[in-house]
């Protein structure tokens, strides 16, 4: 779970909205991040708490994040 952990701070730091304390109802929800981007808006926002932009901008950001991830372990 620190990968969850560490794209909630990267979030934090990178788009200033702080969800870090939605760590346990992601991992309760067995819910990673290359399948948070097809989640529906509004279950984002019931898990987080997330206003509907700033869950669109979760999305979307964890849809980038994982691809960067994918893009460096193929680098390797």
């Amino acid at each position: 779970m620190a990968k969850v952990q560490r794209f909630l701070e990267d979030f934090h730091r990178l788009k200033g909205i702080d969800i870090t304390t939605c760590q346990a109802a992601l991992k309760a929800s067995a819910l990673t991040l290359d399948i948070l981007p097809h989640l529906s808006v509004t279950r984002v926002t019931e898990l987080t708490g997330l206003q509907e932009g700033h869950a669109i901008k979760l999305q979307v950001f964890g849809k980038q994040w994982a691809a960067s991830l994918e893009e460096a372990r193929l680098a390797d």
